[in-house]
């Protein structure tokens, strides 16, 4: 039935009728209420209301065709039909919607009032009440049942599309090579962008269902067998081997193996991901043979150097032996300043040969005491007796690399003696825990570093003196600052100290 406008009913009828109709409704226990051939209803009883949550008011009309379930509105006959007939009351089985928008399954009874008086709209009497029939309330219960897991089956399996299309999105754009295996290791799938790094031209026809460990030789091939078994045992197999394409392209690969689990838990398909690394192979290669020239031009520099060197220190040391009464002052100072070249040329090379090592040598660790650490370094430097050097104890016990450690201690505490403009000098070591790390501060009270020249310091060959000291080559902070780097740590000069300098440096604890 379609639904009209709403109407206002004939305001002769409604004064004369609808007192004795709301007395009639009134005395309905049931659910009941008055409405015209076309749904709208005019007045109602009490229980009514209380279930519709509604009041029937002209500046506000509703229909009774909107509180049917959609799918019961079938099953009413032509309302126009029923007021045709007199005495006769039609019953029906609906679901008729309550004031918290949800559907009861009611016993409705429909009876035409006024069919004689032509001049009125007919009205229909209507009564309702909850069905107690077991079986019509079971049925609807299943069928509501099914409705709504019906729903909600549309619902997860609209998000099941979206989750899998989102998945097959970031799969097919991804470049690196994913791809799918059996419990057998045989292929089952690859990504767009894989078969492209393999040079793949049709999945299906050239490697599908080939065994996946057939790709690899040699190590390669032991490395990804250990993998497939460790990941065919629910962990996360790793490696890195030599792999050609299809058409023979050379391509080194970063692989990952992760087995996959269905609802149950079970092991199902096993999971590959391999990360094209040729570049960064070529890179590591070119570096291997960078750091293999460095070494033979260390090798030269050490050897082929120096032996010039020392032949020209013994010369000049001969020459002032033996025509030492025959020298004039001026020659003599001459050779001096040759004397101190040399030895700073020396100095230079000793230095270059250790900032070239730094890095490169492995080193094992062990338990160090930092008190006897420190004392063993003060002793090897032989400190002036009017120098004080002072630490606070107890210092730690760490586990870490000796060596290095001693070296970057040795390097800041000589720098303090060297470079102090006193002889009665004062050097404090502190060493603070910082929960992962060690921080070690060296401060002196000598003339300090002006603020103009601290950036600097830190760059090789970098030194404030003057070219003729021996022993100051400019290599030694630039040194600790690479082992520093290189052991994870960070080493500064403090800018807010005063008065002297205050060299800073981190150290992992293990």
């Amino acid at each position: 039935m379609v639904k009209s406008q709403p109407r206002q009913i004939n305001s002769d009828v409604e004064l004369s009728h609808h007192s004795s109709y709301q007395k009639l409704l009134n005395r309905i226990s049931e659910f009941a209420w008055l409405m015209d051939i076309e749904g709208q209803i005019y007045l109602s009883n009490r229980s009514w209301q209380e279930f519709t949550g509604k009041t029937p008011s002209s500046s506000q009309p509703y229909f009774f065709w909107d509180l049917i379930q959609p799918k019961d509105k079938g099953l009413l006959k032509n309302a126009g039909q029923i007021s045709l007939l007199k005495n006769h009351v039609f019953e029906y089985k609906l679901r008729l919607k309550n004031y918290q928008g949800k559907y009861t399954l009611l016993t409705l009874q429909i009876e035409a009032l006024n069919i004689e008086q032509e001049e009125e709209l007919p009205l229909l009497l209507c009564t309702a009440t909850s069905t107690t029939n077991i079986f019509d309330r079971s049925l609807i219960e299943i069928e509501e049942d099914l409705e709504s897991n019906i729903a909600e089956y549309k619902r997860k399996e609209l998000i099941l599309f979206s989750k899998a299309e989102f998945v097959r999105r970031i799969l097919e754009s991804s470049q690196d090579c994913i791809k799918v295996l059996d419990l057998q290791g045989n292929l089952l799938y690859m990504n767009d962008g894989g078969q492209d790094l393999m040079e793949i031209d049709n999945f299906d026809r050239q490697i599908r269902n080939t065994p996946w460990l057939n790709f690899w030789h040699g190590c390669a091939r032991k490395a990804a067998e250990k993998a497939f078994a460790v990941a065919c045992t629910g962990g996360v197999g790793k490696f890195d081997g030599y792999c050609a394409t299809a058409k023979g392209t050379p391509k080194w690969w970063e692989v990952v193996i992760t087995p996959m689990f269905d609802e149950k838990k079970n092991l199902q398909e096993i999971l590959s991901v391999s990360r094209d690394i040729t570049s960064r192979k070529i890179a590591e290669e070119k570096l291997k043979e960078r750091n293999q020239e460095l070494n033979s031009f260390t090798h030269v520099v050490s050897h082929d150097l120096k032996a010039p060197l020392r032949g020209i220190s013994n010369l000049s040391e001969m020459i002032v032996e033996d025509l030492q009464s025959y020298i004039p002052v001026e020659n003599k100072h001459q050779l001096n300043l040759l004397q101190q070249r040399v030895l700073r040329m020396n100095a230079l090379i000793n230095g270059l040969l250790e900032y070239s090592r730094v890095g490169k040598q492995e080193i094992l660790l062990e338990s160090v005491n930092l008190e006897e650490l420190l004392d063993e370094v003060i002793d090897s430097l032989d400190p002036p007796k009017s120098f004080k050097i002072h630490y606070s104890k107890p210092l730690p016990t760490l586990v870490t690399k000796k060596l290095l450690l001693n070296q970057i201690l040795a390097n800041l505490i000589s720098n303090s003696i060297k470079h102090h403009h006193l002889n009665n000098g004062q050097i404090d070591l502190i060493v603070e825990d910082m929960g992962q790390y060690y921080q070690f501060a060296i401060a002196d009270d000598g003339p300090g570093i002006p603020k103009q020249h601290r950036d600097r310091i830190f760059e090789i060959f970098q030194t404030l003196e003057n070219k003729t000291s021996t022993t100051n080559t400019g290599i030694g902070l630039a040194l600790i600052k690479k082992i520093v780097d290189g052991e994870g740590g960070k080493f500064w000069l403090d800018s807010e100290t005063e008065k002297g300098s205050k060299f800073c440096f981190t150290w992992k604890k293990e």
